[in-house]
């Protein structure tokens, strides 16, 4: 019956606003907003058992049936778990490969030195034509000298070295 039932307005954070009455209003006439609740509750005390939910049967699983689920948050937490323990482990193959490739590179082939810009080995490269982004030096420190745009700085995997003749800028020809 509605007299058994207290019917409450709520705002968005479920803060009591005011106690609904009167069956022939409509919601705009009782105030109700938009992202405010409507809470009922019982109040004639004659539904007690529902509230007792120690009588409700309910799932439940044991630890070794869960773990071989694929489709579980355990099985999502350990997968994503294995991921980020890969990309760790691919950052310390890539300083590892760097290191030996930096073996590889004499000094006066172009520059090698530890930097402070960046963590790690880095190749200081004296381009032949203004494709870099620094005359040797990156902010304030300087690793080596050459023109205007003319340096940068990579990794040690990504430099060949050898006997290669200078590149020309053949754009004043066009």
């Amino acid at each position: 019956a509605a007299e058994s039932i207290q019917i409450d307005l709520q705002d968005s954070e479920g803060k009591f606003v005011a106690s609904l009455k009167g069956d022939s209003k409509t919601l705009k006439e009782l105030g109700v907003k938009d992202g405010m609740r409507i809470h009922a509750v019982d109040i004639s005390g004659g539904n007690v058992e529902l509230q007792d939910d120690s009588m409700v049967e309910k799932y439940t699983i044991s630890d070794d049936a869960y773990n071989e689920r694929e489709d579980s948050v355990r099985a999502w937490k350990k997968k994503l778990l294995a991921q980020h323990e890969g990309e760790h482990a691919g950052e310390h193959a890539d300083k590892e490969l760097n290191e030996e490739a930096a073996k590889k590179i004499k000094v006066g082939d172009r520059c090698e030195g530890e930097t402070k810009f960046r963590e790690g080995i880095w190749i200081g490269i004296t381009y032949d034509l203004p494709v870099g982004k620094n005359d040797g030096a990156v902010a304030g420190e300087r690793y080596f000298q050459c023109a205007d745009k003319h340096g940068g700085f990579v990794r040690p995997v990504d430099v060949e070295t050898g006997d290669f003749p200078p590149l020309e800028d053949d754009m004043d020809e066009i």
